[in-house]
């Protein structure tokens, strides 16, 4: 929870909210996510998004799904602004509504404890055939050889995902095991052609988990040598000096540009290019005019 002086700062801030409305859901936008990185950070948990940390803090502090809708609402209004979207009266009000709900549930003395709605389990059943959905498991049913998630366009509503399923995903078990063992709950799932059984479960074919962080595979390959597994072989190559080349700069460059505008298609030229600056500051450095 928030500690009282921080709720009564934040709804000063809010009291003297100015400018133009751009910056003025812009402000609500920073002022709402302060608040729930301060209600979450001593969790010892790495969200690899805000919306994860809303559903986390959703049920940690047990919202009302009607909060969370304002909430998650006010959040794609906000990511829409910073993408160049035009803002609206009706923005603004969302955003104020949404920061009052966040502080008056996070300044609560008492938060529900996650496990709280596992006592009385309510999941709503849902139709589809996907080719891909992304989720958020918020906790493990074993029992059921089930995982408890949230889709990220519905984060109001608790699903199913079945997994262990013969034929479909059994062979994604080991994944499972290091969710429960290593990575922990709530984590982001990229789901794989999906469909539902007659009860309105998930069932994908298959999951990536985390997919927000990119890992090294040929790094990763070369830690296996004919005598056996090297995992230190990938950290002894991290402080070893590479070359870099014109052709090596402009594939990192293309490949970044791919993966940011799949994501996010509206996303100007300049700007991407710009971040390439400070992703590859001392690839760029050594590099001469000439070269560039």
């Amino acid at each position: 929870m928030l500690q009282p002086a921080l709720v009564a700062l934040f709804f000063k801030e809010l009291d003297k909210l100015g400018g133009n409305p751009r910056e003025q859901v812009l402000a609500l936008a920073v002022l709402m996510e302060r608040a729930f990185f301060e209600a979450t950070k001593q969790e010892q948990i790495a969200f690899s998004t805000f919306f994860a940390r809303i559903a986390y803090a959703g049920q940690r502090f047990d919202f009302s799904p009607e909060q969370l809708h304002r909430i998650h609402g006010f959040r794609l209004v906000a990511k829409h602004t910073r993408n160049g979207a035009q803002v609206n009266a009706e923005a603004i009000e969302l955003g104020r509504v949404a920061l009052k709900d966040t502080l008056d549930v996070l300044g609560s003395p008492v938060g529900a404890p996650m496990h709280a709605r596992e006592q009385a389990p309510n999941f709503s059943t849902y139709r589809t055939n996907a080719p891909s959905m992304r989720v958020l498991a918020l906790r493990d049913l074993p029992e059921r050889h089930c995982l408890v998630v949230i889709e990220e366009d519905e984060p109001t509503r608790e699903l199913l995902l079945r997994y262990n399923v013969p034929a479909r995903n059994e062979h994604f078990m080991d994944s499972i095991h290091i969710l429960r063992k290593v990575f922990g709950f709530p984590v982001v799932l990229q789901l794989i052609d999906v469909t539902t059984d007659e009860t309105g479960t998930l069932i994908p074919d298959a999951w990536v988990v985390e997919p927000d962080y990119l890992m090294d595979v040929s790094a990763i390959s070369e830690c296996f040598k004919d005598t056996g597994q090297e995992p230190y072989a990938y950290l002894v190559r991290k402080f070893l000096p590479h070359e870099t080349t014109e052709p090596i700069l402009l594939g990192n460059i293309a490949n970044f540009f791919l993966d940011r505008l799949l994501n996010e298609p509206d996303t100007s030229w300049q700007e991407l290019f710009l971040e390439t600056f400070q992703l590859f500051p001392f690839v760029y450095a050594p590099m001469s005019d000439a070269q560039v």
